[in-house]
């Protein structure tokens, strides 16, 4: 049985847990299709 918290993995699909600010500069230019951050960001 699998836990209901944990994430599983979805092709296609990277989640990254970090600073938005950091991760985002270390990625190419045009490369994110969406960004989903919590507040103060």
């Amino acid at each position: 049985m699998t836990d209901p918290n944990e994430i599983q993995p979805v092709e296609g699909v990277r989640l990254i847990t970090a600073d938005c600010r950091e991760a985002l500069a270390a990625m190419p230019a045009n490369s994110v299709q969406m960004v989903c951050t919590s507040p103060p960001y």
